[in-house]
């Protein structure tokens, strides 16, 4: 990561906005019942059954020692108190991010922001955020919970010190549009000025319909080139898989990423090292404590990701527009 970003340390009577409740959304309200240096924790979605689903799985983990929860349709429930004394994560759909953010920033000026991703689906989302986050000062991070990861963070010192020379994603139906970004995050450690460049020409024409309704998915091979360095990212449809993840160099190694486990294994040694699965919901709250304490967050900052972001989507936009499926002017459907 090339940009570090400190929020000041707060006290306990801190509150946390999360904006969107739909799967993601949940899991990180979920996270924060575990948290012990929260007093309120506040869920925004317009949809009343979001809302309802959001209380439910909020009581399956919540204790006596949680958060109070409070659950409102907009921003402008969000009591006035709350402004200037709050962390926001914003988890809608990338579609409205943009716009949400900037609520945010207006409405409750946060003192830090978690942004999920795909960051945004259009150009000027970047641009006028990035003007909107330099004007406000206020630290943001982007959810790539893989720098959570050790096997992963392994991977990314592998290739800061050159022992790393190629990293092939591969699986099946693993969602190669909607978390490409993830391992881009990991692999891609060169500053953007002397890359990377993405080739698309391995996908297959056009895409496939997402699980979330009007999204769209690719199927085939994207290769991601920084320097000497190459990140091949493969997925061959059909019926889903776990990822495998091979890192080709010094010290080959393999990461597998079942659902409940993830394993790491070293070719010259023969030694296998098993971890357990990055769960949103047991990780927001830790990353919310440590944030509130220290100012530190161990997710990387807009500023490092989003010109990733802004390439991946570019790169995405281009693809489907050989294929006829988007037109000047329209967003990119993935998230």
């Amino acid at each position: 990561m090339t940009m570090q970003e400190r929020m000041r340390p707060s006290s306990a009577s801190d509150h946390v906005v999360v904006i969107g409740l739909g799967g993601i959304g949940v899991r990180h309200l979920q996270g924060l019942a575990a948290t012990t240096t929260v007093s309120d924790v506040i869920g925004v979605d317009p949809s009343p059954a979001s809302l309802t689903s959001a209380q439910e799985h909020w009581d399956e983990v919540s204790s006596g020692r949680s958060p109070q929860l409070q659950l409102v349709t907009s921003l402008d429930h969000v009591s006035g108190e709350t402004a200037g004394n709050c962390m926001v994560i914003v988890a809608t759909r990338a579609d409205v991010r943009a716009e949400v953010t900037r609520a945010a920033l207006r409405q409750l000026e946060p003192t830090g922001l978690i942004l999920e991703k795909i960051l945004f689906q259009r150009e000027q989302d970047f641009s006028q955020t990035d003007s909107l986050l330099k004007n406000h000062g206020v630290p943001t991070w982007v959810n790539h919970p893989r720098a959570l990861s050790e096997p992963w963070r392994h991977v990314s010192s592998m290739i800061r010190s050159g022992e790393a020379s190629a990293v092939t994603v591969r699986g099946r139906s693993w969602g190669l549009a909607c978390n490409a970004l993830h391992f881009m995050e990991r692999t891609t450690i060169a500053p953007i000025g002397l890359g990377p460049t993405i080739d698309t020409e391995g996908l297959s024409p056009g895409s496939i319909p997402a699980s979330r309704f009007g999204l769209r998915e690719l199927l085939g091979t994207l290769v991601v080139h920084t320097n000497d360095q190459r990140l091949t990212m493969i997925d061959e449809g059909g019926e889903r898989s776990h990822a495998t993840i091979e890192v080709a160099g010094v010290h080959p190694a393999t990461i597998e990423e079942w659902p409940d486990r993830t394993t790491i294994s070293f070719e010259n040694t023969s030694t296998v090292e098993t971890y357990p699965p990055l769960l949103q919901s047991q990780l927001t709250g830790p990353l919310i404590d440590r944030v509130l304490r220290t100012g530190e967050c161990s997710l990387p900052t807009y500023w490092d990701v989003s010109p990733l972001h802004r390439l991946f989507v570019a790169a995405v936009r281009g693809h489907l527009a050989a294929s006829g499926e988007v037109q000047p002017g329209d967003p990119c459907p993935i998230t």
